[in-house]
């Protein structure tokens, strides 16, 4: 339970564990203390992008027969995954910002333009975008990523903290610390 006596849930991001079936992987999530997943959307996993629309709903379903929610996708931004996601009764689609060839500036740009492109379909599917810090050629820490969100609302833009990026991308924080942050980011 949190400090406001609702229930608080834990999502696992199964990119290791392709090759598993939604049965199978319930059992595995489950088994491990896990109440919800994130999936990638992806080729080779059992939702993939050219299918999304047929295929995610009904894995989501077969998780959910087994108790497992899909907390969130990692998944391209398109109408399709948004109208997936919002048949499939999944909140959030979690993106990364990369940084192009073009410097950070432009790559910031780019991301606020492609966000405000995004918002219509945040607010027709009520599904939202959560975008995650990620190291290497990417906005790779909360004050750039903090940057980029601050101006949409919670409704369609969230942050997502991870915490191995998080340390992979140099950032030194005391455990305190991390978690009021992360109180604070997942604005679900």
């Amino acid at each position: 339970m949190d400090t406001q006596g609702e229930a608080v849930s834990f999502s696992l991001f199964t990119k290791h564990w392709k090759d598993q079936s939604a049965p199978e992987l319930a059992r595995f999530v489950t088994g491990i203390g896990f109440d919800g997943i994130e999936s990638p959307v992806r080729s080779g996993f059992p939702v993939e992008p050219e299918r999304v629309g047929r295929d995610l709903p009904e894995f989501a379903k077969q998780l959910r027969e087994y108790g497992v929610s899909i907390f969130s996708v990692a998944a391209p931004v398109n109408e399709a995954v948004f109208a997936a996601c919002a048949e499939a009764g999944i909140p959030m689609i979690r993106i990364m910002i990369g940084i192009g060839q073009d410097g950070y500036k432009a790559s910031e740009l780019r991301a606020k333009q492609e966000l405000e492109d995004w918002s219509p379909l945040c607010e027709r599917y009520g599904v939202k975008l959560g975008v995650q810090p990620h190291c290497g050629n990417y906005v790779s820490d909360v004050n750039g990523l903090m940057r980029i969100i601050e101006a949409y609302p919670p409704a369609y833009v969230g942050a997502i903290w991870d915490a191995a990026h998080d340390a992979l991308a140099g950032q030194r924080r005391s455990t305190a610390w991390i978690l009021s942050g992360l109180i604070l980011l997942w604005l679900i």
